[in-house]
């Protein structure tokens, strides 16, 4: 049950948006407890307006664990310390 109580506690929050190859995306930070301490990943969202029904949309992505701090509120900080360039690299890296 312990995996169950890690899925409970994640918590997502919006950091910015950015543009890539004309696409939108929602770029947010994922955080969860890991032992003392807080662990966090980026996730980038295609925005709503870029996504037309019938045409193959490409996925949204998510990073590894790259984030860490004493709570959630440093690794939230941590993710908005990310540049829009950084960003666009690790979009870029995830396919």
């Amino acid at each position: 049950m312990m995996s169950e109580h890690v899925l409970d506690s994640r918590h997502t929050s919006s950091i910015r948006r950015i543009t890539e190859h004309g696409l939108r995306w929602r770029v947010m930070v994922e955080t969860w407890p890991e032992q003392d301490a807080y662990r966090g990943r980026l996730l980038f969202r295609r925005e709503m307006a870029d996504r037309v029904e019938g045409e193959r949309i490409e996925q949204d992505r998510e990073s590894a664990a790259v984030l860490y701090g004493h709570s959630r509120n440093d690794v939230v900080a941590s993710a908005h310390d990310v540049t829009e360039d950084q960003l666009r690299r690790v979009l870029y890296s995830l396919g």
